[in-house]
């Protein structure tokens, strides 16, 4: 068996939203304009599309640096877990004639549902610098050099270091510049529902200082 995680965010004001990239774009003589988020310019929809890879070895999408894949032995793929942004559209674009959206639901089949917080929900912090998939271990890494530059190795070692742990032995990696990690250490870390009010608030300090990617290319 393999698991396949989408968390998906949702952007823009429209009043439907549609995660299939194709109907997302421009439509010449109908008043539907491009509603692509920024960061999705230049993707192709036959290997962005959010799909379970098979082998290890395979890298088709541009979105690679916001997917995470555990293989097994053999090289077969048992979890995969992605961050995607998909876009809100007109609601009259997902029924228009023009489009090739034979395979959407008929508007009879819609049906009424309820949004329901739930607590594990991945929310983007920062509408910049993006969001990819960052080792635990890297972020405490550089968490206690910060900490250590500012004479606060000590409060790195007692307080966030164990909670990091106790985190990093469940979620090994994490979506960057979102509430990811933070979920995981609430849920998962015993150490830190245990710390004092302040100790907490220091923990989601460093946890939720943005982070960049930097790339020589």
């Amino acid at each position: 068996m393999s698991l396949h995680r989408v968390h998906m965010h949702i952007a823009g004001a429209d009043d439907a939203a549609t995660d299939v990239i194709h109907l997302w774009s421009d439509v010449r003589n109908t008043p539907f304009r491009d509603k692509s988020p920024d960061l999705t310019k230049n993707w192709i929809p036959a290997s962005c599309q959010p799909r379970l890879t098979v082998n290890a070895g395979d890298r088709p999408s541009v979105r690679e640096p916001a997917i995470w894949r555990l293989a097994d032995p053999a090289g077969i793929i048992r979890q995969q877990t992605e961050f995607y942004t998909a876009a809100t559209v007109e609601p009259e674009r997902l029924f228009s004639p023009s489009r090739n959206n034979s395979r959407l639901p008929a508007p009879e089949d819609a049906f009424d549902c309820k949004v329901r917080d739930y607590a594990d929900t991945l929310r983007v912090l920062y509408a910049c610098p993006g969001v990819t998939v960052c080792p635990v271990k890297e972020h405490e890494e550089l968490i206690e050099s910060d900490m250590k530059e500012i004479g606060e190795l000590d409060a790195f070692t007692s307080i966030i270091q164990p909670v990091l742990q106790e985190a990093r032995a469940v979620c090994p990696v994490f979506f960057t510049n979102t509430t990811n990690l933070m979920n995981g250490i609430r849920r998962f870390s015993a150490h830190f529902r245990a710390l004092s009010g302040a100790e907490k608030k220091l923990v989601e300090y460093q946890i939720n200082q943005p982070l960049f990617q930097v790339s020589d290319r």
